[in-house]
């Protein structure tokens, strides 16, 4: 929403962060981890000054939902029960950005995202295989990191109906260094526990394309590479994709001059993986290979204000 020929506010309400895995229980991997949700929403705010008509910057503050809605594991079968963790918290955050349009059909954009420190707080148990409940704790403690990334990336009109884009993203995984449990239940008492890792950050390469079929209708369509955030072969099976490479497609529905939506679903295939990790709560190990792939569904809504 303009607020002068210079000044201008925008408001937003997007989801950055998200990892789910699923690996059932009682396999060979239960000791390390079983179920793992991890989901954030944030509602974000900028204020952005154009001090000539082909360069603007700004920048804005974001206040960050962090939901821990599965992290559990097993016990070694040697002293056989189930942990189960979740928790949430609201945390703040901040990005900045700037637009250069080098002509009426390219601009050049770069954008920074700073890390989010968070603990999440809410309930933790362990249950035995039986179903006794053995400890429980309203006063869970998660705390972590969510990483800073960067953005350059370009856009060209190439003619009335096609476009083209490009960008690359620089993510610090290295910010993860640990993972703080507090009041963490085992089968006898609540700990403290520390999980280290080693994440290397990453680079993201994207490249894609609109096409106009009409006025109010255009398809997108795009190819990216990024490169995986573990370190030496030691994954985390919470998080397992290794190197990726997706493949996209959408729709952009013009409905108004105020209202578009957009529609998205992106396939991503990870390299194969080898593993060895441990968990550093209960002293378990699993090895192994990996393989898979998975599937995004976007929605959005673009409201023009004026």
């Amino acid at each position: 929403a303009p607020i002068s020929d210079k000044w201008a506010f925008g408001f937003g309400i997007s989801s950055g962060y998200n990892a789910q895995s699923d690996w059932g229980g009682d396999n060979s991997v239960s000791p390390v981890a079983t179920d793992t949700q991890i989901s954030t929403y944030q509602v974000s705010t900028d204020l952005a000054y154009a001090p000539w008509k082909q360069f603007s910057f700004g920048a804005g503050y974001d206040f960050v939902r962090v939901m821990v809605e599965g992290y559990d594991y097993d016990s070694p079968t040697s002293s056989p029960y189930d942990t189960d963790l979740s928790g949430d918290s609201w945390d703040t955050a901040w990005h900045a950005g700037a637009l250069f349009q080098i002509d009426e059909t390219t601009r050049i954009g770069a954008a920074y995202h700073s890390k989010v420190d968070y603990k999440a707080v809410g309930s933790a148990s362990t249950i035995s295989q039986d179903g006794e409940a053995l400890q429980e704790t309203g006063d869970f403690g998660f705390t972590s990191v969510l990483p800073a990334y960067s953005v350059l990336s370009a856009y060209r009109q190439l003619n009335t109906k096609w476009a083209m884009q490009a960008s690359v993203s620089y993510t610090q995984w290295d910010q993860i260094n640990e993972i703080e449990y507090d009041n963490l239940p085992t089968d006898t008492s609540l700990e403290n526990v520390n999980q280290e890792y080693d994440y290397q950050n990453t680079w993201r390469s994207a490249v894609g394309a609109h096409y106009l079929i009409s006025p109010t209708l255009m398809l997108r369509f795009g190819l990216a590479y990024e490169t995986s955030p573990y370190n030496n072969d030691e994954v985390y099976l919470q998080a397992p994709p290794g190197n990726s490479y997706d493949a996209s497609i959408g729709l952009h529905v013009v409905t108004s001059t105020a209202w578009a939506f957009d529609f998205g679903w992106t396939h991503i295939f990870y390299d194969d993986l080898n593993v060895d990790t441990s968990n550093d709560i209960n002293d378990a190990t699993s090895t192994g290979d990996f393989s898979g792939n998975s599937d995004i569904i976007g929605l959005q809504a673009v409201w023009n204000m004026t």
